[in-house]
């Protein structure tokens, strides 16, 4: 009986490699998207333009909105800090609202039903967009980041994200602060000049 035993280890132990080196294969696959999709948005490149839908649920492109600084939060119903900062991004609107900016901000909510309920219920001063959760949009590229994990770097997405795009669509800021932060309006504020 005991040699019996040896083999069905051995064999168990081999089969966890291979699933330890397939989901190492995997992980490495996902990290390289991540990071292709993160440096193609990086400051001083162009958005690719893309689809979203306003609150009256029409479709618009990113590109009508071209030709003013625009400032974005990207957010979901379901994350409390987003949720905690949009009265900050509504103040910071107000404060530099007679500048050539557009403030908006662009859920990533899975489900629209919830955003347009969302939505509904909790009125502000500035634009509203959904573009769901499709790992091609380039707005979604923006929440993938690399963080540290138990000592270990892992990539994983994280909202809100605040980013500043210049008149011709380039991104002129990210990471530059939360609304509520002097260094957020001074950023935005410097962007403008650009």
């Amino acid at each position: 009986m005991k040699y019996i035993k040896f083999p069905i280890f051995l064999a168990m132990l081999f089969n966890c490699n291979i699933l330890s080196a397939q989901e190492s294969t995997i992980q490495k696959e996902q990290a390289e998207f991540m990071q292709s999709r993160t440096d193609s948005v990086a400051v001083g490149k162009a958005i690719p333009d893309f689809t979203m839908v306003n609150e009256r649920l029409e479709e618009v492109q990113f590109s009508s909105l071209l030709g003013k600084t625009v400032v974005i939060d990207i957010w979901a119903t379901w994350c409390k800090p987003c949720i905690a900062l949009s009265p900050a991004f509504e103040k910071v609107k107000e404060e530099l609202q007679n500048e050539a900016i557009v403030f908006l901000s662009i859920s990533v909510d899975q489900d629209e039903d919830k955003w347009i309920n969302y939505t509904e219920e909790h009125q502000v001063n500035y634009d509203r967009y959904w573009v769901g959760k499709e790992a091609e949009n380039p707005i979604v590229w923006f929440t993938f980041g690399e963080f540290e994990h138990e000592e270990q770097k892992v990539w994983a997405e994280s909202i809100p994200r605040f980013i500043v795009v210049n008149k011709s669509g380039k991104v002129e800021l990210l990471n530059f602060g939360q609304p509520g932060m002097p260094s957020f309006k001074k950023a935005i504020k410097k962007a403008l000049k650009n």
